[in-house]
């Protein structure tokens, strides 16, 4: 024991650094912007009340309150009972956590969901250590490793779980059963990870398609073999979704949402139909290319350009066309939602330092510089984090509103804020009421709205008006 310690103490001194970072945002509070929590939690919580198989594990972003049917600050698909579903991204990120959820039966929620985030992230990195042990030295597998940890936006998505994250350790997994030798064992286990990748992400359909491209076309030694397994278990997992998401309002509702989701997220089109205007070619891209990427990358640059880089021809290893293409790809395919979303630019992490053992040419490295690499990365991460966090507010006036709104509404009433535009904040007042919280600029344009979505003019509206003493809530009943 005391020699495994001396060799592999970083190993468990990392992750204390890791833990005392976040632990002061490992609390029950949610920020309004915290999307991830809040859709998570509420596919969660309805299927705790209504049973998944009442929903057939689809990912449920609505409640069912007689007066919440039909409306949604952001439908996306819609299901004949009117309850809205999200379909963004596949189920299985949101059907582990219900597992866990139904295993340890947590007295909160949202510490639960942070505290599993850090979980995954920590078998990530353990992960990652192992693989780049077999091709690095001890050190250099150290620095590595220890980049990954506190590269600064994985360590925002640590508290923020999601089908971004989990799909990180599941690529972890599958290099490491593809370097396998060959086996039954490890046939069933190729089948089984390409489903699971193709169920859990996008970015996962990508994977599986660039190493069956590599094992068919690049490499001189064709493996049909195992490009049949992956492309066995991808179909599979893409097949059940297909029809898993379609069981919600058929097949040309699906698509649909889908068809508008990729308008609005992929970056490809034009500035009116991508979020904030942000696309490949726009100047507002320029923004979030400095907030969000440039933060990102720093700190593993020092670390990755210290090691220095050799020419090879990276495009005929099995790791480019395993990590670096499919992410790539992602980056481009989902532009604005990958740049728009920090915690997106995690997936970048696995390119960084799974990708550089392609280049390296310092094997081994000593550990003082390593240990100084590494201090000033967790410098750097912490700086990038705390600055992202103090923008990232959490204000006791939303959960004020949240009480006004459920001490006034009743379960049968339409409830309509007043405001000039959507806001981040009827996100987490939707999510914190349990309803389904609609905005509108003024009263005669949701009469006309509700009149012709719910063929009614009856509905309850409240206006939230700051004021310097408190708060003034006006609060109506309209009739035909």
């Amino acid at each position: 024991m005391k020699s495994w310690f001396k060799t592999y103490w970083l190993l468990l001194v990392l992750p204390i650094l890791y833990i005392v970072l976040i632990s002061q945002y490992i609390n029950g509070d949610i920020s309004p912007n915290n999307h991830n929590l809040i859709i998570t939690l509420t596919t969660i919580e309805n299927w705790m009340n209504d049973g998944a198989l009442a929903h057939n594990f689809n990912l449920i972003n609505a409640w069912g309150n007689p007066g919440d049917l039909n409306v949604h600050y952001y439908p996306r698909v819609m299901s004949e009972e009117g309850r809205n579903y999200f379909v963004s991204y596949p189920p299985l990120s949101f059907i582990v956590f219900y597992g866990v959820v139904n295993i340890f039966n947590p007295s909160n929620l949202v510490i639960a969901f942070k505290l599993f985030g850090v979980f995954i992230h920590l078998i990530s990195f353990w992960l990652v250590f192992y693989i780049v042990k077999d091709k690095c030295s001890l050190w250099s597998s150290y620095l590595l490793s220890g980049l990954f940890l506190f590269f600064p936006s994985s360590i925002v998505l640590s508290l923020m779980y999601y089908p971004e994250q989990l799909i990180i350790p599941l690529i972890l997994l599958f290099i490491i059963i593809l370097e396998t030798s060959q086996s039954t064992v490890k046939n069933i286990l190729l089948v089984l990870m390409s489903f699971l990748l193709v169920y859990c992400d996008w970015l996962g359909a990508l994977l599986i398609a660039s190493v069956v491209f590599f094992n068919i076309v690049i490499v001189r030694d064709r493996n049909f073999k195992e490009a049949s397994l992956l492309i066995m278990g991808g179909l599979l997992g893409g097949g059940i979704l297909l029809i898993q998401y379609s069981s919600i309002n058929g097949f040309e509702a699906l698509f649909h949402g889908l068809k508008l989701r990729y308008l609005e997220r992929s970056g490809v089109f034009s500035e009116t139909y991508s979020d904030r205007g942000v696309n490949l070619y726009s100047y507002n891209t320029l923004v979030y290319v400095y907030k969000h990427l440039i933060p990102t990358v720093i700190g593993a640059a020092i670390g990755l350009l210290f090691l220095g880089f050799k020419k090879c021809k990276v495009w005929k290893s099995k790791w480019f066309w395993l990590v670096v293409t499919p992410v790539l790809l992602h980056m481009i395919l989902i532009f604005n939602s990958n740049i728009l979303h920090f915690q997106n630019l995690a997936k970048l992490s696995i390119v960084f330092i799974l990708g550089s053992v392609l280049w390296i040419t310092r094997k081994s490295i000593e550990p003082i510089i390593v240990c100084s690499i590494l201090s000033l990365n967790i410098f750097l991460s912490t700086f990038v984090i705390s600055d992202y966090f103090r923008t990232y507010s959490v204000s006791s006036l939303i959960y004020e509103k949240a009480e006004f709104i459920k001490a006034q509404i009743k379960s049968d009433d339409v409830c309509i804020l007043l405001q000039d535009g959507f806001s981040e904040d009827l996100v987490l007042l939707s999510y914190l009421t349990k309803r389904n919280l609609i905005w509108y600029a003024n009263i005669d344009e949701a009469k006309i709205s509700m009149k012709e979505q719910k063929d009614q003019s009856s509905f309850r509206w409240i206006d939230f008006e700051n004021r310097k003493s408190g708060f003034c809530f006006e609060y109506n009943d309209l009739k035909k």
